[in-house]
């Protein structure tokens, strides 16, 4: 077993340049997720085609990947993150995500790929879309279904990939390997949960930033969602000029307390 590792000492205090260490990481996740809905909130007011919300949104992801690499500094996991490169075995769930994280997807599939690579992909997005349409999360599991940007156990979207796949992590492989050859809900993965915690709370923040925006702000399914947005000619300049787009591809999740408070509707 890999024995902990320590904290690091060097980051010093306030008085000397550098922000102090971490005290709380609840507090810190809720200071982040406050400071990328008001950032994202900036972002739509300002952003007029799916380049400016493209560059938004890399801001917002950098800041998160930011964020989670101070916890890591000042909080180390006890045993080493088992992710890597070549492990597929949590690319079997389904996926929720926000509609900025959709458009942005669907953004840099059509900058980054062929179009008859595009093809493909949207073709493996469409005929998971079906398999999976309506079903619970069990039933990924439980049927094996890969996610359709998983190619040779790699991720096609990595730098982009949601804040509900930036959650996952996972310090035992074993672990995962595992749960998805048994499907057995009783095996137990130990996870690094402050990674979670600020990704998620990053989530919940850019979630909150689009609904005081005033724009359509429900958590949407990652398959049906992304084939909308693919097959919109103008998605993003009409979702930003404040048309309701995603209806079909919305999740019941119920919102957080701080949406409520914020006049946000559920369009569902």
């Amino acid at each position: 077993m890999a024995k902990p590792v320590k904290k690091r000492k060097n980051r010093q205090d306030s008085a000397s340049g550098m922000k102090k260490p971490v005290q709380d990481p609840a507090h810190f996740a809720m200071e982040k997720a406050f400071t990328v809905s008001r950032k994202i909130k900036k972002i739509l007011k300002q952003a007029r085609s799916a380049e400016d919300l493209a560059a938004g949104m890399l801001e917002i992801l950098s800041l998160a990947d930011k964020a989670c690499e101070v916890i890591i500094d000042d909080f180390p996991p006890p045993h080493p993150i088992a992710c890597k490169k070549g492990c597929g075995y949590c690319c079997r769930v389904k996926v929720e995500a926000t509609i900025p994280e959709i458009l942005h997807l669907a953004e840099y599939m059509k900058k980054t790929l062929t179009p008859p690579a595009l093809a493909v992909v949207r073709g493996r997005i469409s005929s998971v879309s079906l398999k999976t349409s309506a079903r619970e999360e069990n039933y990924w599991v439980e049927q094996g279904i890969i996610c359709p940007f998983l190619v040779d156990d790699s991720c096609l979207i990595h730098p982009v990939r949601p804040f509900a796949c930036r959650c996952i992590n996972s310090m035992d492989i074993v672990g995962c390997r595992k749960f998805f050859e048994t499907k057995d809900p009783e095996t137990k993965i130990l996870q690094y949960s402050y990674q979670k915690q600020v990704y998620t709370a990053c989530e919940m923040g850019l979630q909150l930033g689009v609904a005081q925006a005033g724009l359509e702000a429900s958590w949407v399914e990652l398959t049906r969602a992304l084939l909308i947005a693919l097959d919109l000619r103008k998605g993003t300049k009409d979702w930003l000029a404040g048309k309701v787009l995603f209806a079909s591809a919305y999740v019941k999740d119920p919102l957080p307390w701080y949406m409520e408070k914020a006049g946000h509707q559920s369009h569902i």
